[in-house]
């Protein structure tokens, strides 16, 4: 198939999704991050298309304070942009609360000894999300991983030798040692990347 036939194979398995749906981007040795922290350099071309895909299809695009800050998160005309934060001060000079775009910026404040993620999903779901995207580094991946509803992942392995060919789950381990993953349920070579889509305990 082609790259846009195996995208569109992809996307038909999880459009319109409900719930949370994850997505990181991981080279073959298992790297997330690049030497200062954030991911540029770690994907390409093929992935932020899917990327985009992704954020047109949810209702809310959600992050955290650390990534937002390291990614110098910007706006988009795709969605709303909801961060994860106990500090809302702390993202003034990230580009998407200086410069909001067509969408309102949404802060997620839980108390000091909520349980993060139950205590956001609670909110998002009482705000009308349906289809949330969430873009968070490997340590809030793993504690969203571990909540007690359903999330998927999509975690992608690009600029890889051999796609085809490849482990993804010994790549997952090296990328997201923490995560408990099992199998994933699809896997899709897609040009250089190899894309896999992986459901939660509570899935």
């Amino acid at each position: 198939m082609s790259v846009e036939q195996d995208y569109e194979a992809l996307l038909n398995s999880i459009d319109h999704w409900t719930g949370w749906l994850a997505t990181i981007v991981a080279t073959e040795d298992g790297a997330v991050v690049n030497n200062i922290g954030n991911s540029s350099g770690i994907g390409n071309h093929l992935d932020l298309k899917l990327l985009l895909r992704l954020r047109s299809l949810s209702s809310v695009i959600v992050t955290t304070g650390a990534t937002a800050r390291a990614e110098s998160y910007k706006s988009t005309n795709l969605g709303p942009l909801a961060f994860i934060t106990r500090s809302p001060d702390s993202l003034k000079n990230v580009p998407a609360i200086k410069h909001p775009g067509d969408f309102a910026n949404t802060f997620l404040t839980p108390p000091e000894h909520a349980a993060l993620f139950e205590w956001c999903n609670t909110k998002l779901l009482e705000n009308g999300a349906t289809a949330i995207l969430f873009e968070g580094g490997a340590s809030s991946l793993t504690q969203l991983w571990s909540a007690s509803f359903p999330v998927q992942l999509i975690f992608t392995v690009a600029n890889s030798s051999n796609p085809t060919g490849l482990d993804v789950q010994k790549v997952a381990r090296l990328a997201l040692p923490e995560l408990k993953l099992n199998r994933p349920v699809q896997e899709f070579s897609i040009g250089t990347n190899r894309v896999s889509r992986w459901l939660n305990a509570s899935t």
